[in-house]
């Protein structure tokens, strides 16, 4: 979304073309839709829970399983795949990539004692899967841990890629 409508500026911050062209066709590669993923987890036994994270993105996601589930989380921040694009399009206007759109995420819950399988199942069919966290005591909250230890999770009342419009 931000290389498709902050073309011009973006060029005019130093960023190349053929990068703009690349995160411009992320919609098409690797894509927005999650049904393939879906469709896979549902075969699986183990997963109990799955969650689009498109608009308010990965952190508000985590929090809506969460609340849904009447749970807390700790998130591994290493574990979270990001794009390297995303990155740097989120760092030119000073976005937490957690709090944009997530479009083309899919987050699931997993049996621990399935967990291997289903990692396994998306491997087989080209898709990248990490184990990102674990649900916890409701107490704890949701919580990002990384090397330098934890806090809690950012919390977004907006998707932050709405302060650039």
């Amino acid at each position: 979304i931000i290389a498709r409508e902050k073309w011009k500026d973006l060029i005019d911050k130093g960023i190349s073309v053929d990068f703009l062209e690349k995160a411009k066709n992320f919609i098409y590669y690797p894509g927005i839709s999650v049904v393939k993923e879906a469709l896979l987890a549902t075969k699986e036994d183990g997963v109990t829970s799955m969650h689009d994270p498109t608009e308010g993105g990965f952190a508000m996601g985590c929090y809506e399983i969460s609340k849904a589930a009447d749970v807390g989380m700790i998130v591994f921040e290493e574990n979270i795949p990001i794009l390297e694009e995303a990155k740097i399009l989120c760092q030119k206007y000073h976005l937490n990539p957690l709090g944009t759109f997530a479009s083309g995420a899919l987050l699931l819950t997993v049996e621990e004692n399935k967990l291997d399988r289903v990692l396994s199942i998306f491997k087989k069919n080209d898709i990248i899967a990490n184990l990102i966290g674990e649900i916890r005591n409701k107490k704890e909250g949701v919580v990002l841990e990384n090397r330098r230890g934890k806090r809690k999770m950012p919390y977004f009342l907006r998707d932050e890629i709405t302060k650039i419009f």
